[in-house]
């Protein structure tokens, strides 16, 4: 899991340039641009390190089985 993003919705509350995602910083073509080759001036274990943290940070915010009890009261079950 890798992730390339700009900040389209809240987002920002889970990622971080650089730590588990390469933001770009603009909606521009220029902008991917930019992000695009930021990445490819990383090193393999750098990628490799926010791929890792992207991927928690799937699992901690995102994965819906931890949302089960708040679901289930939620609809009253």
């Amino acid at each position: 899991t890798a992730v390339l993003c700009n900040f389209s919705s809240d987002l920002k509350r889970y990622l971080t340039d650089k730590k588990n995602a390469v933001i770009i910083k603009e909606n521009s073509a220029e902008a991917i641009k930019d992000a695009l080759l930021e990445i490819l001036k990383m090193d393999r274990n750098t990628i490799e390190e926010i791929k890792a943290k992207a991927q928690e940070t799937a699992d901690e915010e995102f994965y819906y089985e931890n949302y089960i009890k708040q679901i289930k009261t939620f609809i009253g079950i």
